[in-house]
């Protein structure tokens, strides 16, 4: 829900519960998240080792 439905990727809950998820799941949810909310920088546990990439 928190995915389709977020004003802000930087929630800090839905940063925890992600972070709990299985990997495709995750990063199912950081692409999402990226293609409704572009130009957002990712947060932490999506981002990939240079900060600004998703994983």
């Amino acid at each position: 829900m928190y995915v389709a439905y977020a004003q802000s990727p930087y929630d800090e809950v839905r940063i925890a519960l992600n972070g709990y998820a299985p990997a495709p799941m995750r990063r199912w949810g950081c692409h999402k998240m990226q293609g409704r909310l572009p130009g957002q920088v990712p947060h932490y546990g999506c981002a990939g080792p240079d900060g600004h990439t998703l994983l």
